[in-house]
């Protein structure tokens, strides 16, 4: 019975992972995603600790974070192009938000990476 429900929680993990990233643009909470997967953002959080050892809030911020860095290395894009492409309603909330999962705001990440 332990690897039947080991199995589907790592199963059900996949099927977030797959999901963030298809969407991780335009849903930024967990309760997006677990209403897709018809289940509880509390069920999704254990599903995701289980399998990864971070809460699901942690998985699809790691996303976004991941693409946010490489848009603002690679490319040509602006900082608030870079915001709206990412689904941020407002380049200062994406700024607040970049700055309180790296350190660093945008700007000074992009500087940091010309450097």
């Amino acid at each position: 019975q332990y690897s039947a429900a080991r199995n589907s929680a790592i199963s059900s993990f996949r099927n977030f992972r797959i999901l963030v990233e298809k969407h991780y643009r335009e849903l930024h909470q967990v309760k997006e995603y677990a209403a897709r997967m018809k289940l509880t953002p509390e069920n999704l959080n254990e599903i995701s600790k289980s399998a990864f050892s971070k809460t699901a809030s942690d998985v699809i911020s790691d996303r976004i974070i991941l693409e946010a860095k490489r848009l603002i290395r690679y490319s040509d894009h602006s900082i608030k192009e870079i915001s709206y492409f990412l689904g941020f309603p407002d380049p200062s909330y994406f700024n607040k938000y970049f700055k309180s999962h790296t350190g660093y705001t945008p700007a000074r990440y992009k500087e940091m990476e010309n450097e």
